[in-house]
């Protein structure tokens, strides 16, 4: 008889169920193993680094030449220009300012620069003796002289589109060139102090004629006014005051002010004065009234009165005579001006620190 147990398992030999366990393990091995990712040997290539090293090449660098100026030929005046000087001043002033200022209260410098027949070719600065600002000029023109040297008359050219065309038809083309290669004359220091010191000395040479004289005539000295205790007790107050007076729109601590003394009536001082802003170019001038309080302090003032009819209305005709006559002095007044502009601001005016004593 078959059992149950031998129906269902067939019959194996020892060595044959050796080997069927053997591959029953390893078929069971074979489906729980992983397989694992095989790398393969990559070559790596390292990029090459650069490193700028800087190279300094040297440059010298030679600035453009600034445009030279071209230089003016200025001409030595002949005797009979020098004798004649003040027939040329009054002929340009004539030319300059027509009727509005008479020749005696203008003053001229000028230089010239050629010279043709009956004509004379200068450059000329013209102002009036009392009232500068703005009464002043400087315009090429042409002097008509006369066969004996005598000055007929002088023209100036015309203004705004007319100047151009005016100088061609009045000056030859190398007077032309100096006229066109200059927006203004260069006039040098020495001529605009001169001009400037000759409004208190009119009766004086211009600088063309003063330069050729080997003897210096003996000027004229001009007297100061000297203040009083209470006026230089208070120059900073007239200085305020002066100072609000010509500049108002430029705070009072920033302007410097120089102030001649022409007389006092009661409230009212009477004085020429010229005011700057620190630092800065320009100088407006003027008579000015300093109203004062019963301490001698200087409240404010009315400052830049030029037309003749209000000088006559507003000053004592004492005042009035220095004033028309030119009896100040501009140029000391300038000068000082100058100096406190430079850094010493917190100096006193000449009027103040030492006025130049009367021989």
């Amino acid at each position: 008889m078959i059992s149950i147990r031998d129906a269902r398992m067939p019959n194996f030999i020892p060595h044959q169920r050796f080997w069927l366990i053997i591959l029953v393990f390893m078929f069971a091995c074979s489906n729980q193993s992983t397989t694992m990712p095989i790398q393969s040997p990559t070559q790596t290539v390292i990029s090459p680094t650069f490193t700028l090293t800087p190279t300094v090449i040297p440059v010298t660098t030679t600035p453009s030449p600034l445009p030279t100026e071209p230089v003016i030929p200025l001409i030595t005046p002949d005797p009979i220009q020098v004798e004649r000087w003040r027939e040329y001043e009054d002929a340009l002033a004539k030319a300059f300012f027509k009727s509005y200022l008479q020749p005696e209260e203008v003053v001229c410098e000028w230089v010239i620069l050629g010279q043709e027949d009956q004509e004379v070719y200068v450059w000329a600065h013209c102002a009036g003796i009392y009232s500068a600002m703005p009464s002043q000029a400087s315009i090429p023109t042409v002097i008509h002289i006369g066969m004996d040297g005598s000055v007929q008359s002088a023209e100036i050219p015309g203004s705004g589109t007319a100047y151009a065309p005016s100088i061609q038809r009045m000056f030859p083309p190398d007077v032309q060139e100096i006229i066109f290669s200059h927006i203004s004359f260069p006039f040098s220091q020495e001529r605009a102090d001169r001009l400037r010191w000759r409004r208190g000395h009119p009766d004086e040479p211009p600088w063309i004629v003063f330069s050729t004289l080997t003897i210096q005539p003996t000027q004229s000295v001009i007297p100061w006014i000297s203040p009083d205790t209470y006026q230089i007790k208070n120059w900073k107050e007239y200085q305020i005051a002066l100072a609000k007076g010509f500049l108002s729109y430029v705070p009072a601590e920033q302007v410097v002010c120089e102030w001649e003394f022409l007389g006092q009536s009661g409230d009212e001082v009477y004085v020429w004065a010229t005011c700057a802003e620190i630092g800065n170019v320009g100088y407006p001038e003027g008579l000015a009234v300093i109203h004062i309080g019963e301490d001698g302090s200087a409240l404010f003032a009315e400052a830049r009165i030029d037309f003749p009819t209000e000088i006559r209305e507003t000053f004592p005709l004492d005042v009035q005579e220095r004033y028309f006559g030119g009896l100040i002095h501009f140029q000391e007044l300038t000068n000082r001006l100058r100096w406190r502009q430079l850094g010493h601001s917190e100096e006193p005016p000449l009027i103040i620190s030492g006025i130049p004593s009367t021989p």
